[in-house]
């Protein structure tokens, strides 16, 4: 290189030094100073930088502060006979970047993403407080086997957490039970936006999915009384498709960063965040590729469909004054790249399709059993509780039955399926009634009958009215009507969640009472003879019953 500098662009005599520097990213700079001297005015820079290739861009040129301040692209620069000219008043660090050569880095570094692919220990081991306590206080883990992912089981001031990283080369996605709670991850803002619009449906009705980068880590907060909870971490079609945004608009940022400096990139991933083109991935993911080729074929469709839609982030992206200077050379970079992806994509055939899964165990809690009163011994409704219909109706309770769930006198069933009067307290005028309809919402129906009715008895042996289950769910009695049916002769004793799921019986009792935590069987309903799984064991963390005031 060489540096002008005219007698009247400087204060006075001076020395001129001109030093190599190396950046952390390999790059080659110059350190350009000038000693017991200013510089008043222009002079002209002129960097050797050979021939460049047919439709080669002019390379760019940056200059900073210091070398570790943010670099400035140059945005009048001239190439002429194998030289890059520029005019300063400026004299400190600078480089210059052949186009050819940023070419080269990037198709370097997504075939070192494709690499990681087969690579397992990816990330690193996360670290948890309270490993020792929360373990003492009852809870414990187990795992699959290998290094597919890192985690661990810790305790905070709030609650017991679980923490996983990702190990693999590849995005996964992360399936949990209901007793966690998804409490946040490491992942980049643009790539969780992304992950949000991708998110597959669970494997069961309860679980949610969060899709998770390579190396990342997720943490979850342990809720409820559940036995166990669990995360299952393994790749699917959403995971193919986040993988391929991370390695396509992870080129381009590459790229932006390097000649741009982290500022621009920076822009350009918020642009991501907002880029429309990323809904047309959600489609794709319905797809599910069978074998390594048709993974193979599915990653390269994905990829190319990230670097269509970075291209349009970066147009969009308010990039500032570099914009003009750096988004043409960027695209000319990224075709080259495109020309080396059927060379790369092969690797996903190393994509290990298998799940890691982690189970999280709590300590036995004995079933909670409550008794429920909505009414005080006038009848008038207790604090908390309201009437679901206001004004009070007539029900036909010529033949009171007591109510099953009745752990005292005079609370009676009367009416029909649809009356909803299951679990009524006679008021003292023996004439109205206050019916309990939602324990959890504290919901009661007001009814009167036309003739006083006689003392009601409790009934011999019990049964909740309500029960909440270790999966969170809210289940309620069945009192008669039309029910699904299974193949395996097993009925409906109680309806959950609106009816998404059911505690199932034969003609006994519907709870296993003989250990201290009461369980349930769950399981569907449908047509008859319709062929359901096993009936999962849910275990009862709380059971309602009624009382007398």
């Amino acid at each position: 290189m060489t540096v002008e500098i005219p007698e009247s662009s400087v204060s006075s005599e001076g020395e001129l030094r001109v030093d190599a520097l190396a950046a952390s990213d390999g790059r080659d700079g110059w350190l350009i100073e000038l000693d017991g001297a200013e510089l008043t005015g222009k002079a002209t820079v002129r960097f050797q930088v050979g021939e460049l290739e047919p439709d080669e861009p002019i390379p760019v040129v940056t200059h900073a502060e210091s070398l570790d301040a943010e670099p400035t692209v140059i945005t009048d620069v001239r190439y002429d006979n194998g030289e890059v000219i520029v005019t300063t008043d400026h004299f400190s660090p600078w480089w210059v970047d052949r186009w050819n050569e940023v070419r080269a880095s990037a198709t370097a570094w997504l075939r070192g993403r494709f690499d990681d692919i087969a690579s397992l220990g990816y990330g690193s081991p996360p670290k948890c407080p309270g490993e020792s306590d929360v373990r003492n206080s009852g809870f414990d883990a187990t795992s699959d086997q290998g290094k597919r992912v890192y985690w661990c089981l810790g305790q905070d001031k709030e609650s017991p957490l679980l923490k996983a990283v990702n190990a693999r080369g590849y995005g996964v996605s992360v399936e949990y039970t209901p007793g966690l709670v998804f409490a946040g991850t490491d992942r980049k803002d643009w790539i969780g936006h992304a992950a949000n619009l991708l998110r597959p449906t669970p494997s069961r009705p309860g679980n949610r999915i969060e899709l998770l980068p390579a190396g990342n880590e997720i943490e979850f907060d342990l809720v409820g009384r559940r036995a166990s909870d669990g995360i299952m971490v393994k790749p699917d079609p959403a995971s193919y498709l986040l993988t391929a945004l991370d390695f396509g608009v992870g080129t381009y940022a590459m790229v932006i960063e390097r000649v741009g400096g982290r500022g621009a990139a920076d822009k350009f991933l918020d642009a991501m965040k907002s880029a429309t083109c990323l809904s047309s991935f959600s489609k794709l993911a319905a797809s599910d590729p069978a074998g390594p080729r048709e993974l193979t074929q599915f990653f390269a469709t994905a990829l190319n469909m990230a670097l269509d839609c970075a291209e349009l982030a970066l147009a969009e992206a308010d990039l500032g004054p570099i914009l003009s200077t750096i988004v043409s050379p960027v695209l000319w970079v990224m075709n080259g790249v495109r020309t080396a992806i059927d060379g790369l994509v092969g690797t996903v055939e190393s994509i290990d399709r298998n799940g890691y899964q982690v189970i999280v165990s709590r300590p036995v809690i004995d079933t909670e059993v409550i008794n429920i009163v909505a009414v005080d011994r006038n009848g008038v409704p207790l604090p908390e509780w309201r009437a679901r219909n206001p004004v009070r109706t007539a029900v036909d309770c010529q033949y009171p039955w007591p109510s099953m769930s009745s752990r005292g006198t005079d609370i009676v069933s009367c009416g029909s399926t649809v009356d909803g009067a299951h679990t009524c307290w006679i008021h003292n005028d023996r004439r109205s009634l206050t019916c309990a309809i939602d324990v959890w919402k504290k919901e009661f129906l007001q009814y009167r009958v036309d003739e006083p009715l006689s003392p009601v008895s409790a009934p011999t042996e019990a049964e909740p009215e309500w029960l909440e289950l270790d999966d969170g769910s809210h289940c309620f009695r069945r009192h008669g009507g039309a029910w699904g049916a299974r193949a395996d002769g097993l009925a409906g004793a109680y309806s959950c969640d609106g009816g998404d799921s059911f505690v199932l019986a034969y003609d006994g009792p519907a709870i296993d009472t003989g250990a201290g935590q009461w369980t349930v069987k769950v399981g569907g309903l449908g047509a008859s003879g319709e062929v359901f799984p096993t009936p999962a064991v849910v275990g009862v963390v709380r059971a309602y019953f009624t009382t007398s005031p």
